[in-house]
């Protein structure tokens, strides 16, 4: 997962099995650039931004191959909440049983 945040003018790849993707980040910032150019016809400063991927060590990792699109949802929750990544492995059953409940009532808790 990536995320573009304005506020702090940083683009940052999670990714939950510690693959770095700078060059995904890059390519980001990039469009950015590029949309930025289109819809507000100048050229955004991209020496102000900040590119790049978390280590494994800075966010929660997975323990198997199955879980990466809950990690995934999960790391867009906690940062889209303001929250700080303190959720495990151990939390995905829990996880999964809350998304299939927001799905199956078309509401987020």
């Amino acid at each position: 997962m990536a995320v573009i945040d304005f506020k702090s003018k940083t683009v940052k790849s999670y990714d939950s099995m510690g693959q770095r993707h700078d060059d995904i980040s890059s390519l980001l910032l990039v469009y950015l650039k590029e949309e930025h150019k289109a819809k507000k016809g100048r050229e955004l400063d991209a020496a102000k931004w900040t590119v790049g991927s978390l280590r494994a060590t800075e966010i929660p990792q997975q323990r198997n191959g199955s879980d990466c699109g809950v990690f995934a949802c999960k790391y867009a929750d906690y940062i889209a909440k303001g929250r700080p990544l303190t959720f495990k492995q151990c939390h995905m059953p829990l996880f999964r049983k809350l998304m299939i409940w927001e799905i199956l009532n078309k509401k987020l808790l």
